[in-house]
């Protein structure tokens, strides 16, 4: 079940960024060290996160754009809305999303989707890539 919901939140995240893709005219810089973040980080990360919740609602979120959601679970779901904003904002093409879910601090899933090229990369622990 984790599977398949992080897949389908990463897919409909990048359905997003595939929508927006060089058409951001607003960017924030976060700071020096934390780089840019855009409107479409904000949607895919509120995308991503209702997803996850409508599935599992008593689960925690470490998301990049947004306080940690934490409700005292063994398991802990980690987002990147928008992996590679630079390269969006710039109108390069290697960016994505990342998700993953650990049970107990350890990593049980990890979902990487290229919305542009429609490329995953999806491991699941004692199962292999």
């Amino acid at each position: 079940m984790f599977k398949e919901v992080a897949m389908r939140a990463a897919k409909e995240a990048g359905d997003i960024q595939v929508r927006y893709f060089r058409k951001v005219t607003k960017v924030i810089e976060k700071s020096f060290a934390e780089g840019l973040v855009s409107k479409v980080d904000y949607m895919c990360e509120k995308k991503i996160i209702s997803l996850i919740h409508g599935k599992f609602s008593d689960h925690n979120i470490v998301a990049e754009e947004s306080d940690t959601i934490d409700n005292k679970s063994a398991y802990t779901w980690y987002v990147d809305p928008l992996d590679g904003t630079v390269n969006y904002l710039y109108g390069i093409k290697e960016f994505g999303v990342t998700i993953a879910v650990a049970k107990d601090d350890v990593i049980i899933l990890g979902v990487i989707y290229f919305p542009l090229t429609n490329e995953w990369y999806v491991a699941e622990r004692g199962k292999g890539a």
